[in-house]
């Protein structure tokens, strides 16, 4: 049998090595589409609740409006974030989310500070249901959203990483937002 020539050897050593750099590049390829799945899937589970606890301001606004008719400025205010937050939410305009769920919050707390002036609404089944609903609906968004940013950040981290960077610009892998409303 003939000994392999030092030339082909080379060509072998070097296409092996070649083929290795393909599927490197592959496998950095795959985790990045991967962990964007992951936020994307992230994501939906808080639209999700995101859409759920918008629908549950929209009833304590109904039930509150009834007692309360002298804060027509506060519900028209409600109503507009709460659109802009739909809005927001519907697009992935995560930047503009985090800004209006803000105010959101905001006016939900001056929402929920109605009972004091208006004593009757703490007796109101439909007020406490819908107090308490929004409630447990906060905790869980906080917990998912708390898992939303950690993937978001290992997808961005990945993103920056030597040499996962050179694949994410040729791809056109963009960083994700975080969430960062209260």
């Amino acid at each position: 049998m003939q000994a392999l020539s030092p030339m082909i050897f080379l060509y072998v050593i070097l296409a092996g090595m070649g083929l290795g750099l393909i599927g490197y590049f592959i496998l950095i390829y795959n985790h990045f589409i991967e962990l964007y799945q992951n936020t994307q899937k992230a994501w939906a589970n808080i639209d999700v609740l995101l859409k759920q606890r918008h629908d549950e301001l929209a009833m304590l606004s109904q039930v509150v409006m009834q007692y309360a008719e002298y804060e027509q400025e506060l519900f028209s205010q409600l109503n507009m974030i709460r659109h802009h937050c739909e809005k927001a939410r519907s697009t992935q305009q995560l930047v503009e989310l985090n800004q209006q769920e803000t105010l959101l919050q905001q006016l939900t707390l001056q929402l929920l500070g109605l009972v004091e002036r208006y004593p009757a609404l703490k007796t109101n089944q439909n007020y406490l249901k819908a107090v308490e609903r929004i409630s447990m609906l906060e905790k869980i968004i906080a917990d998912r959203r708390e898992f939303y940013n950690e993937t978001v950040n290992c997808y961005n981290v990945r993103l920056e990483s030597f040499p996962d960077v050179f694949i994410s610009k040729s791809f056109g892998f963009l960083p994700a937002t975080l969430l960062e409303f209260k």
